[in-house]
């Protein structure tokens, strides 16, 4: 399952209509199956775009935080490790580090915040 800042703070009770507030118990339904849950496209949407880095940071730490609570989910995956440079600008922003175009390859250039938070949370688990 994929999971953005813009779809809440957990899977419990999400909002599947704006207009009339309906809500939806995803987690509820996903545990139904009796399968393991893997989170496997985690962070903020558009990332760290706009000057977001903390905003990215937090998201991923309150992410982690709901994923320790719940035994339920398996697999956490924050989207994505390096930023792709091919990617339209719009998709840009969502790594964990920072790195500039050389032709053929990529150099890494530094690390996030969001980067420190998801080691934290590894370290923590």
């Amino acid at each position: 399952w994929n999971w953005f800042s813009d779809m809440g703070n957990t899977m419990d009770s999400v909002i599947l209509d704006s207009k009339t507030k309906q809500k939806f118990e995803l987690m509820a339904k996903l545990k139904s199956y009796n399968k393991p849950i893997w989170l496997t496209e985690v962070s903020r949407r558009l990332g760290s775009q706009g000057g977001k880095e903390k905003e990215q940071a937090d998201f991923i730490t309150t992410m982690t935080n709901y994923v320790k609570g719940e035994s339920a989910i398996k697999g956490f995956f924050v989207f994505n490790l390096v930023e792709d440079q091919v990617a339209p600008p719009a998709e840009r922003g969502y790594s964990l580090v920072t790195a500039i175009d050389e032709g053929k390859k990529q150099k890494i250039t530094g690390q996030k915040p969001a980067f420190s938070a998801y080691k934290k949370a590894i370290a923590n688990w």
